[in-house]
């Protein structure tokens, strides 16, 4: 969630049960690149979406397992 224009929010989540973590992005084009190297530098990598997500068709998908 957007909280200004320099500040976006990344919902809160409890991974005591999980094992992997994916964070989807718009898509492809330039302004998320600086978005998907800082996913890279904490472990994520490029992947596809996860199961029958619809709404990522088209969209960066990363993923990392914990």
């Amino acid at each position: 969630m957007q909280r200004d224009a320099t500040h976006a929010e990344i919902k809160s989540l409890d991974t005591a049960m999980h094992r992997r973590l994916i964070l989807r992005f718009g898509t492809f084009v330039a302004p998320f690149a600086a978005a998907r190297e800082l996913g890279a530098g904490f472990g994520f990598w490029l992947g596809g979406p996860f199961a029958d997500d619809a709404e990522a068709a088209g969209c960066a998908v990363m993923t990392r397992d914990l």
